[in-house]
């Protein structure tokens, strides 16, 4: 459910325009369950973990989808055809709500971005599931996995967790079930 900062941001525009705003903000939020939502730059904005995924906007004239980089809109230029899109934005109908299937190409395509900006400088790593959840969390350390590693699956519960030592694993790993239940543990 869309938190009530967004909805209220959304009121402020003619009721048909502020319904397919609402409903587009609520297909982002449906495909990316993982996902926070903050206003960013005045605008509603969806992130998972640090990373902007998107933001969902109205104008006078139209609603607009900001994907976040210019190279989702580049990726996805066959389905945006009939579209008007800017340099970063990709202007949709002010009654209606971008259309699923593109709106779910362009988020996949900004997950799949986000996962290729790691491992960052200062060595964290983070990979997420198309939902939004996390994945998988660590950091390297020149160029070998260090420090605490924790696994998740697609529902955002944690299925392994272990510690590297300059890439050997070190400590205790422990596996756990779908349930969040420990099933094994080992020393290292």
């Amino acid at each position: 459910m869309l938190p009530k900062l967004f909805k209220d941001h959304y009121q402020k525009f003619p009721k048909e325009q502020a319904k397919a705003l609402e409903k587009t903000a609520q297909q982002v939020l449906d495909l990316l369950k993982g996902s926070t939502m903050a206003m960013a730059w005045g605008m509603p904005t969806f992130y998972i973990g640090k990373d902007m995924v998107c933001h969902v906007e109205g104008f006078k004239n139209h609603n607009s989808y900001f994907p976040h980089s210019g190279e989702v809109i580049e990726a996805c230029e066959k389905e945006l055809a009939k579209y008007e899109i800017t340099k970063g934005s990709v202007h949709f109908d002010l009654e209606k709500p971008l259309n699923k299937a593109l709106l779910t190409k362009m988020i996949r395509v900004r997950v799949d971005q986000i996962n290729q900006s790691y491992p960052k400088k200062n060595g964290e790593y983070i990979q997420y599931h198309k939902n939004g959840h996390m994945k998988v969390s660590g950091k390297y350390k020149s160029g070998l996995e260090h420090g605490k590693w924790e696994w998740f699956c697609p529902g955002g519960l944690t299925m392994h967790t272990g510690e590297y030592k300059n890439g050997k694993k070190v400590g205790l790993w422990i596996n756990y079930n779908k349930l969040g239940k420990i099933t094994s543990q080992k020393q290292y």
